[in-house]
């Protein structure tokens, strides 16, 4: 008797209360309790997000069709990261050949480019305490004499045989002018093909710096007939007009200048000169040394780690670039599509959802005051308009809410409750999103 009443006033409680949640059975033989909430069939669904920004230059899928997992959905322009694998790819190259290189020890010829240098850098030495060379102060005195003549033509009255030698002096000028110009493009030609010999490390720097002193000499010989040429040029116009006052002044000054890096010339180098060839000297005699040694144990280890740095920069950069091709991670059904062929997308835009084939469930709310009879992965039944089948309770929501609209009666609307979602083996396909179902939770 006392049961009786017991269950009369549990049946009273939940009708006055307008509950949409229905508990049968409530006293069985066993004292069994079930709990029956109605939900609604959901797929799971797993958005193709970007994680790169861009443009959309292919689009393969279209919404309601079918992928399988690993199909491309879409590609993004990756030409800008493709660009930045291939130099990162070089870097690899390079510092894999250096550590090989330190690892295998110096070679030959590498210890004979650093021994040519070392000679080189001698005779340059040698050459600046010896003195200005003999070359560099002809020139010197060839300006003075040239100065000189100059200044004398235009203290000097106008005759017709010096105005007759002038002109042969400027024909002679720019024909020397002319040769020399030749010679200036050729060893210009020359330096610009030893340099990309050096850059691609085919030749040695000693080989480039002979070149280099070739094109130097060759610019300054260019330079002074330049100055030759104009001299003449300007002899021959002041015969024909005569000299002013403030023209014998600039040739007495042009003399005067001449006179001085003559003397500068013969006075030899300066001691700060001398003493940056003996610091390029003993740098190249260290690097000579160290070649013979071998690279020791801490270059080697810092040339590993270089190489190690420059790797991971590389696998980086590649599943960067990965990121730009869109692909279906599961297989599935394309359900909306986000995006068109040549739109721009931004980190984070979904550019289609895919419901995943067979992974239903059913969603539903359950009271909180159910919450301590229920547990993950807890076998139930749910009913469909296909029949009655077997699912399994895989996610109950951390957080209590309202039970939504949809899913309460009159008197619900101020009832707490629980997100729960029962997972549903669907082999067949049959079951589609919105479809109602009854889920039947054993309590006990």
């Amino acid at each position: 008797m006392k049961n009786k009443w017991m269950y009369l006033l549990i049946i009273s409680l939940m009708i006055m209360a307008g509950c949409s949640v229905k508990v049968s059975n409530l006293m069985s033989k066993k004292g069994s309790e079930n709990l029956t909430l109605t939900g609604d069939i959901q797929n799971n669904i797993i958005s193709a997000t970007s994680t790169v920004s861009g443009k959309i230059t292919e689009m393969n899928k279209e919404q309601g069709e079918p992928v399988k997992k690993g199909d491309i959905i879409a590609v993004i322009d990756p030409t800008n990261q493709k660009y930045v694998v291939d130099q990162l790819q070089a870097v690899v190259h390079m510092k894999k050949a250096k550590l090989e290189e330190l690892q295998a020890g110096s070679r030959p010829q590498q210890i004979e480019q650093a021994q040519a240098h070392v000679r080189a850098i001698e005779a340059k030495l040698e050459e600046l305490q010896a003195g200005t060379r003999p070359q560099q102060i002809e020139q010197a005195q060839a300006n003075v004499r040239a100065a000189k003549a100059q200044l004398d033509l235009v203290t000097s009255g106008n005759k017709e045989e010096q105005i007759e030698q002038a002109k042969n002096n400027v024909s002679i000028a720019q024909e020397a002018l002319n040769s020399q110009q030749i010679t200036y493009n050729f060893e210009n030609t020359q330096y610009n093909k030893a340099l990309t010999l050096y850059n691609e490390g085919i030749i040695p720097k000693n080989e480039l710096d002979q070149v280099e002193l070739k094109l130097d000499t060759a610019a300054k010989q260019l330079s002074s007939l330049e100055y030759q040429l104009e001299n003449a040029k300007q002899q021959q116009a002041l015969l024909q007009k005569g000299s002013t006052s403030q023209e014998i002044s600039v040739a007495k000054a042009n003399y005067d200048a001449a006179n001085a890096q003559l003397k500068l010339l013969q006075s030899g180098a300066t001691k700060q000169a001398i003493s940056a060839a003996r610091a390029e000297l003993d740098q190249a005699n260290a690097q000579l040394k160290l070649l013979r040694s071998g690279a020791t144990d801490q270059t080697i280890s810092a040339a590993q780690a270089e190489l190690d740095q420059a790797v991971a920069q590389l696998k980086q950069g590649e599943n960067t670039l990965n990121n730009y091709t869109i692909v279906a991670l599961e297989d599935g059904i394309i359900i909306s599509k986000n995006f068109e062929l040549g739109d721009v997308v931004n980190i984070g835009s979904v550019i289609a959802d895919v419901a995943v084939v067979n992974e239903v469930y059913v969603v539903c709310y359950i009271p909180t005051e159910y919450l301590d009879k229920i547990y993950y992965n807890q076998e139930v039944s749910v009913k469909t308009s296909l029949g009655i089948q077997t699912g399994k309770l895989n996610f109950i929501a951390l957080k209590n809410e309202y039970t939504p609209k949809d899913k309460q009666s009159t008197s619900d609307s101020k009832r707490i409750a629980t997100k729960i979602k029962v997972a549903i083996d669907d082999q067949k396909g049959k079951l589609k999103s919105g479809m109602t179902a009854d889920v039947e939770i054993p309590l006990n």
